[in-house]
């Protein structure tokens, strides 16, 4: 069974101005069908004359368990049959003046199903305009040509089903709903190249199943062994950061060592320690997680070209072409 949504969305001029809007999972009936495809629909008032001179950026995020395909003004921005991660795009070009139209084609292949979606326009000014799935979008699973326009007469379509909000079961939290860019790749469809070229997806790592790594912690803060316990255990927040899940055949090995109290080494006598309260840990926490992450990031940007065993050679990512690509496509400065 095939469904098409499609969503209107008006902010009022004080709407337009909060960033607090929360995203709500949605579906075309409460209970869900295998195989089952429905059509999302919603406008939205953005308040902007000029979109390259108003916008500085604005981001769609979300996902679709299990599939979907997603339209900003007619034209598809991205396509998407992994919800487990959840898609984070750049759709500034896509924007133009006025009211826009969001519409997405959602499909259940099995279990339970939900849409859910978040844009984040943030504008010159300073000020946001917000638009997420909820009780106010439409929907169909019979729509003809053109559905996904703005011209389309959707006066027909029923409203939604809201499932319930971000963070619900049988999907929990996603990163990125809150509108501002994680580290992510380039779908290979949007990315331009010279004429007679293309880009390939030529192998996609398992989330879970591929990847080992070891943290190191060091501090020179007065640690005792069960506080520098509970303190590497924050590296693996940065990982999961950076993309980590942790498979079965994932080898993971965490180490924390302090340099203070040097008078632990001593060999006679009574040693004089010292400790930090466990009441001022918390930074501690959030340096560690952002160590881990910031370190992944450079090793594989300082990583140099080498060579192993039978003249296997990986080779290091060209710096200035890396900086070229990301400022292409709007992903630095988020």
């Amino acid at each position: 069974m095939a469904v098409l949504l499609a969503v209107a969305l008006t902010q009022s001029r004080q709407a337009h101005a909060q960033a607090t809007a929360e995203p709500r999972w949605i579906w075309g009936v409460e209970q869900s069908k295998d195989n089952e495809v429905y059509l999302f629909r919603k406008s939205f008032e953005t308040f902007i004359d000029n979109p390259q001179k108003d916008v500085k950026s604005a981001t769609l995020w979300g996902t679709c368990d299990n599939e979907m395909i997603v339209y900003l003004n007619g034209k598809k921005v991205t396509e998407s049959t992994e919800w487990e991660r959840s898609t984070i795009l750049d759709v500034t070009k896509a924007l133009i003046p006025g009211r826009n139209l969001l519409a997405v084609r959602g499909r259940n292949t099995d279990g339970p199903a939900g849409l859910i979606l978040r844009l984040t326009i943030n504008k010159a000014d300073g000020t946001k305009t917000i638009g997420v799935t909820d009780g106010t979008w439409k929907v169909t699973d019979n729509a003809g040509t053109g559905w996904e326009s703005a011209s389309y007469d959707d006066a027909a379509w029923r409203w939604v089903h809201v499932i319930g909000s971000l963070g619900i079961q049988p999907w929990g939290n996603f990163s990125g709903a809150d509108g501002k860019m994680t580290a992510q790749a380039t779908p290979a469809d949007q990315i331009t190249t010279l004429p007679g070229f293309k880009i390939e997806l030529l192998y996609s790592v398992p989330k879970a199943e591929q990847g080992s790594i070891i943290v190191a912690v060091a501090t020179d803060a007065p640690f005792l062994p069960h506080q520098l316990d509970r303190l590497v255990k924050r590296a693996s927040l940065g990982i999961g950061i950076m993309g980590g899940r942790g498979g079965n055949s994932s080898g993971d090995i965490f180490v924390a060592f302090s340099t203070a109290n040097n008078e632990i080494s001593k060999t006679g006598g009574i040693a004089h320690l010292e400790m930090l309260a466990n009441e001022k840990i918390d930074p501690f926490f959030q340096a560690v997680t952002s160590a881990t992450e910031e370190a992944i990031v450079n090793t594989m940007i300082a990583a140099e070209t080498m060579e192993g065993i039978n003249g296997n050679k990986v080779y290091a990512i060209p710096q200035d072409r890396l900086i070229a690509a990301l400022k292409k496509y709007n992903r630095l400065g988020h």
